[in-house]
């Protein structure tokens, strides 16, 4: 019996956690029980932006030079919202230690794989597809502006395939005719 009283001792210093469950109205029965738990509204998070794997094995696979990956990295270390890099090449080639022209030679890279697309004031932006810094909805707009981009650029590009063909069918009758 006193061994009873101990128990009932200790039990009542033990520290109360607040706990929340739900009740039956009718029976007044508790059935599920659980814990108080603090989420806080937005979590904030800094100098961070969302990768996209089928982006990054994209990159992989364009087997570019250590160069380009570095300055890649490091523009996308600088990256600000909605994927502009604000950052000179004289800068990259300072914190880098390379050459100028060697920056300028990897951004070539970068562009003429799809990596970095440029807006109207030539402003480097990631490929929202390989990664993003934003809102979704922003992402969502952005794609669309560089699809449609991409869409006149390859209409423009397969125009002059087809000029370039139409002028070498042109060329080969004449020289032919010139032969006999």
């Amino acid at each position: 019996m006193q061994t009873e009283i101990k128990s009932k001792k200790n039990e009542s210093r033990k520290p109360q956690t607040p706990r929340i469950g739900l009740l039956d109205r009718d029976t007044g029965e508790l059935l599920d029980q659980g814990g108080l738990v603090y989420v806080s509204k937005k979590p904030r998070i800094s100098r961070f932006f969302m990768a996209r794997q089928h982006g990054l094995e994209y990159i992989a696979k364009r087997k570019l030079n250590g160069e380009a990956l570095n300055v890649l990295m490091l523009m996308m270390s600088r990256m600000e919202y909605e994927n502009a890099i604000r950052i000179s090449q004289k800068e990259i080639s300072e914190i880098l230690g390379m050459k100028k022209q060697n920056v300028s030679r990897a951004i070539k890279a970068l562009r003429d794989n799809g990596i970095l697309n440029e807006n109207i004031n030539r402003t480097p932006y990631l490929d929202s597809w390989i990664g993003w810094k934003g809102k979704v909805a922003s992402m969502r707009e952005h794609e669309r502006f560089f699809e449609e981009k991409k869409s006149a650029q390859e209409r423009l590009n397969l125009e002059k395939a087809m000029e370039e063909k139409m002028a070498a069918l042109n060329q080969i009758p004449a020289s032919s005719s010139e032969e006999t």
